[in-house]
């Protein structure tokens, strides 16, 4: 049995987390009324939640920013993580700290990264190189754990503009803090008011690590603060110095940027872990995983890559966005393994939803895994990995073009999306052009859903260096 058939006894579990504590046969009921009424209404504690499953009123609410905000299940566990910021805010606030960050996440504002993150790709699959030799031209790798120290870096430049011993140690706390989090959230009574400021062992951990995420960030501005001072010169162009900026006031190009509070900073450096580096290397590890299973698609995006790339596979994100079959290839994976699979908002007003009625305070629950593998919207092969479906286009791929929504939709849309994509097909570009990928009988397939959908004993690979003729 493949690997992507066999996701579907980990959605049946996903179902279980997600509802966060309802029980099993609880949930088998939701999911019979799901089938017979084509709506379901659950209680989780004192939220009454309806999941939404129809792309046109799933475009409907995320669209609607004003009557729809982010819910508080899932604000709650990010709280942990970042504190108030992008992901937890609503409003105008919410509003105002996207302005700042925005243009800096556009597609061309991205293009001097390319050399950044490619060198650092080059840099670690040289050390992958020196392992297969050393193993007689096949070795055994823990996929997971190299891809995320890939994208660390490339979150490092993005965010810092440099990789330092600063920068590493923040991003080793916020991996530990991220780690204790997505722990705690398997407690059933995480999320019940009052239990997380108890004292309990991972409480107290959460605490402390958190303030050692702060107080290295902190060391990190001052050494910025102190070198700007020192050359006269801007805090840079980098996340940081947009937000050391707009902590002054100062103005960036004709335009004012709000400003924001030291721990606004602090809270959006881990923001950008979260989105840039958590996800990323998540998802890159399944696209890799998918790679491996499926050699002949493998061979696809490989000779795509060469005849794109030259064989020196120089890159641009000109020559990304020819790459058709990588592009196809990575929405194939955002589909079957939806780093998020769920997404939550609350109504402030009462309002109406298509023809239901939504009260102030309902919930809704949009199961982005559920949509993404909906046989009505997908056809009959939904759980097959068919990167073809994407040939003619997302909007053609599906019945309903918000039946994917991998970054979700409308105006609150994942704003590091480009950042994402770009790193993505980097990734696969340098890692195909110079080795064959399969997969290890030692591999364990367990997606488990903690904070992201995340393999629960790594993804361990076969990985051989491609001959000279195929490779860069």
């Amino acid at each position: 049995m493949s690997i992507v058939r066999n996701l579907t006894t980990f959605k049946m579990g996903s179902v279980v987390d997600l509802f966060e504590g309802v029980s099993m046969w609880l949930m088998l009921a939701l999911v019979t009324t799901t089938l017979i009424r084509n709506k379901v209404f659950y209680n989780l504690g004192p939220n009454l939640i309806i999941m939404v499953t129809n792309p046109n009123l799933v475009k409907k609410s995320l669209l609607d920013v004003d009557n729809y905000h982010k819910a508080r299940p899932s604000t709650f566990v990010l709280s942990k993580l970042v504190g108030k910021s992008l992901l937890t805010t609503n409003g105008e606030e919410w509003a105002n700290h996207r302005q700042i960050f925005a243009p800096a996440l556009r597609v061309e504002a991205l293009k001097g990264l390319v050399n950044k993150i490619t060198k650092s790709i080059t840099s670690r699959l040289d050390i992958w190189e020196e392992k297969v030799q050393d193993g007689g031209g096949l070795m055994e790798l823990e996929v997971h754990h190299e891809i995320c120290i890939i994208t660390m870096e490339a979150i490092s430049h993005m965010l810092f503009s440099n990789i330092d011993q600063k920068t590493q140690q923040v991003f080793f706390q916020l991996k530990t803090l991220f780690e204790t989090v997505s722990q705690a959230t398997t407690n059933r009574f995480f999320t019940i008011s009052g239990y997380s400021i108890l004292p309990t062992m991972n409480n107290r951990k959460m605490v402390n690590v958190a303030q050692e995420v702060d107080k290295t960030i902190k060391q990190i501005i001052q050494i910025r603060h102190a070198q700007a001072k020192a050359n006269k010169t801007s805090y840079g162009d980098d996340l940081l110095g947009l937000m050391l900026t707009s902590m002054d006031g100062e103005k960036v190009g004709d335009v004012i940027k709000c400003q924001l509070s030291i721990q606004d900073v602090f809270n959006e450096c881990k923001t950008f872990f979260l989105g840039g580096f958590e996800t990323t290397s998540t998802f890159m590890t399944w696209t890799m995983l998918l790679l491996a299973e499926y050699p002949e698609w493998q061979g696809h995006a490989r000779k795509e890559i060469l005849e794109v790339c030259g064989p020196n596979i120089e890159m641009d994100t000109s020559k990304l966005n020819q790459m058709k079959n990588v592009g196809m290839i990575l929405n194939e994976v955002h589909r079957l393994f939806t780093i998020l699979p769920r997404m939550l908002r609350v109504a402030t007003n009462d309002t109406k939803l298509g023809d239901i009625f939504v009260p102030k305070g309902l919930i809704l629950e949009i199961p982005t895994f559920q949509i993404h593998q909906n046989p009505t919207l997908w056809g009959e092969d939904a759980m097959e990995f068919n990167p073809n479906r994407f040939a003619k286009g997302v909007s053609k791929a599906c019945q309903d073009p918000q039946g994917f929504i991998p970054f979700s939709f409308g105006p609150r849309y994942c704003i590091g999306q480009n950042l994402a994509m770009l790193q993505s097909k980097l990734i696969v570009a340098k890692v195909l052009s110079r080795f064959q990928l399969s997969v290890s009988p030692n591999y364990i397939h367990n997606p488990q859903h903690l904070a992201t959908l995340t393999p629960k004993f790594g993804v361990q690979l076969h990985v051989k260096k491609l001959p000279p003729s195929t490779s860069s």
